[in-house]
């Protein structure tokens, strides 16, 4: 597997830019059949610009390694670890159409309620056209959420819960395949919010050290390899949702996205870090 300096896959990750671009470009035009099929095209494209966003504060960094924006990079991955984990949970295969509609009731239930409260904080709630429509979504999603089979087989605590519109997502897990094991991701996740946060490990020159995951360079290792992984799943997965509308992959297309999620590259820094 190619890489970089320093282990960094920098041009696998413009090479599935390149093929994530293309993607976009032959699918753009096609009709939209479905709200899997909406969410799955908005999803995809965000990511496709966080991957874009994260190439370009790497090359930053590559011009001026004194203003490296580790931070910048590391949020930008953890945010397409985030869009990965929607677009499999919102286009999951082999779920019901029940389940499939409880789950975006829920999401359309927390975007109202989340619009509403933020329009009266910022005080323009009243003057917003969409106001009445946020009102009119609102009570669609609760009264979809309260016809519901699987709404009716939760408890009445967790009823309420989801009637307040507080989570985007329900407590029904995301059962298909994943690009890393999920311990991996949680810890990859929880460094990356370091970042994020301004916590200890985002503080870098202060805590962390060169040789663990926490240091700089190892976390700029991370965020690429980490983003390159979850970007190339979501478009192998926005492929296979949308084949009639994408067409076939080039074998070059197809094997710069399935080595771009290969962990190959990941163990073998694992490795390296794990040696005394």
């Amino acid at each position: 597997m190619e890489t970089d300096k320093w282990g960094i896959r920098i041009t696998h990750l413009r090479g599935v830019l390149e093929v994530c671009d293309a993607v976009r470009e032959r699918s753009k035009n096609s009709s939209i059949s479905s709200e899997k099929i909406l969410y799955s095209r908005s999803l995809f494209n965000k990511g496709l610009l966080h991957g874009h966003s994260l190439i370009s504060l790497l090359e930053n960094a590559i011009k001026d390694r004194g203003l490296a924006d580790i931070a910048g990079m590391c949020a930008i991955s953890r945010c397409l670890i985030e869009v990965h984990n929607a677009f499999c949970y919102l286009t999951e295969k082999g779920i019901g159409k029940s389940e499939q509609e409880f789950r975006l009731a829920v999401l359309s239930l927390n975007h109202s309620t989340d619009t509403i409260r933020i329009g009266d904080a910022l005080g323009n709630n009243g003057n917003s056209p969409y106001a009445d429509l946020n009102l009119t979504i609102l009570d669609w999603a609760k009264g979809k959420l309260r016809d519901n089979e699987i709404f009716k087989n939760f408890e009445e605590k967790q009823q309420k819960h989801l009637l307040r519109g507080r989570s985007p997502y329900s407590s029904l897990e995301y059962m298909g395949d994943r690009p890393v094991r999920k311990e991996i991701e949680s810890a990859v996740y929880n460094l990356f919010s370091h970042n994020v946060h301004s916590y200890a490990l985002g503080l870098h020159g202060v805590f962390g050290g060169r040789d663990t995951p926490a240091g700089q360079l190892n976390q700029v290792f991370l965020a690429v390899e980490f983003g390159l992984i979850y970007l190339s799943h979501i478009a192998i997965k926005y492929w296979n949702l949308r084949f009639n509308a994408i067409k076939k992959l080039t074998k070059q297309e197809k094997e710069t996205l399935e080595t771009g999620y290969c962990i190959k590259n990941f163990m073998n820094w694992k490795i390296q870090i794990e040696q005394p």
